[in-house]
């Protein structure tokens, strides 16, 4: 599920009303005893993902000399030993750029797995 366009430089990072209320519903679910307990801190946090929720290891598009490597939040931090091996090998030249990682993938027509999916990847 995506959100709406967020600035991290000036974007508001309050929670909203109905987010403290899910929250709340949810710990005195799951926590009854801190169903009372004071809120002492709240953020809102962003998530940044792909459209298509795969990595992207890919050369700026504007600068050869630069990539771009991310997609994974929430699940990256784990795989960022493995992303960065296989960009240091692909950056020497002892790899192909994995087309699933690439920026070409979004320049692609929507094929008929993302057909029914209004989230899905578009052509660019």
């Amino acid at each position: 599920v995506r959100g709406a366009a967020f600035d991290p430089t000036s974007g508001d990072r309050s929670p909203s009303a109905e987010a403290l209320r899910a929250a709340r519903e949810f710990i005195a679910r799951r926590f009854p005893a801190l169903a009372l307990a004071p809120l002492l801190e709240s953020r809102v946090c962003q998530y940044e993902n792909t459209p298509d929720h795969h990595f992207l290891a890919d050369r700026h598009p504007a600068a050869a000399n630069a990539w771009i490597v991310g997609g994974g939040s929430g699940h990256g931090f784990k795989h960022g030993p493995a992303m960065g091996e296989h960009v240091a090998r692909v950056v020497l030249g002892d790899a192909p750029i994995e087309p699933l990682f690439s920026f070409a993938r979004f320049r692609q027509p929507v094929t008929a797995r993302y057909a029914a999916d209004p989230n899905a990847p578009r052509m660019v």
